[in-house]
């Protein structure tokens, strides 16, 4: 069974956050270090979230459309 350990850029490095169940399971104390071997299909994800900027850049790209519907809506 696999864990997921979620993976932070911070700077030039990068930081693994490891779930306390599998921190307890494997030992770990501050300062441990772990050892990480090759998997058969490695899978790695990321989830990137649009800044409040670009969510309301996008809206107001798509107002002259909506206003041309509100106004056949409103004839």
């Amino acid at each position: 069974m696999g864990m997921v350990v979620h993976v932070q850029q911070i700077g030039d490095k990068f930081a693994a956050f490891i779930p306390p169940e599998l921190v307890d399971e494997l030992g770990l104390v501050d300062g441990s270090e772990l050892e990480i071997g090759p998997v058969d299909k490695p899978k790695a994800s990321a989830t990137r979230y649009a800044t409040v900027e670009e969510t309301l850049g996008a809206f107001e790209d798509t107002l002259p459309q909506h206003e041309a519907a509100y106004r056949e809506l409103a004839k």
